[in-house]
């Protein structure tokens, strides 16, 4: 039997619990068998100027996934020396669950963004994508390829990695935004306090 395995990539820098919200729900409305996070390395529409380690990424990723059976993490991204490009990424899947359907998720946000990405049709005709409208006011000039990205409306998650970030240089709490064992580990590690 077919079944579908779901990928969300990102920085993960860090992982918050508006990610965990995000892959539940994509879980629960498209019946997944498993989700699999996927901390990037080096993306390349992102710039590394606040960037804690890939090893850090990779931990805290665990950490926030313990306890979760169908959740679990992924190090097929790992690319020293190159940029992670979600083409790569997705023949690496498919070698590694060739029986399996594959469903990317991304953000509604971008959709737009997704033809700006390197081998972008490719990626249209390989796997399913799913993107997460995490506000209903979200709006973007409609785009060639929409149809064939299948959209799941959340309730608005108000949680950032770059606020989390700006909340831990300014030293006020993260209680609440990320799980404990994340915040635990940034706390020990003093990691984003003065980059």
């Amino acid at each position: 039997m077919i079944t579908e395995i779901g990928i969300l990539g990102g920085t993960f820098n860090p992982i918050h619990n508006g990610h965990l919200i995000i892959a539940k729900k994509a879980l629960e409305q498209l019946n997944l068998a498993k989700v699999y996070f996927v901390p990037s390395y080096n993306p390349p529409h992102k710039s590394d100027k606040h960037m804690v380690s890939y090893e850090h990424r990779i931990k805290m990723t665990a950490l926030a996934l313990q306890g979760k059976s169908r959740f679990d993490y992924s190090l097929l991204d790992y690319t020293p020396g190159k940029k992670s490009y979600t083409k790569n990424l997705i023949i690496k899947f498919q070698e590694k669950f060739p029986l399996d359907e594959l469903v990317f998720i991304i953000g509604a946000d971008n959709i737009p963004q997704l033809k700006t990405w390197r081998n972008y049709r490719w990626i249209l005709d390989n796997v399913k994508i799913v993107a997460i409208q995490r506000n209903y006011s979200d709006t973007y000039n409609p785009v060639e390829y929409e149809e064939r990205i299948r959209k799941i409306v959340i309730d608005p998650v108000d949680i950032s990695s770059e606020e989390i970030r700006r909340k831990i240089r300014e030293g006020e709490s993260i209680k609440g935004l990320v799980p404990k064992d994340v915040a635990g580990y940034i706390k020990k590690y003093k990691l984003y306090e003065n980059n």
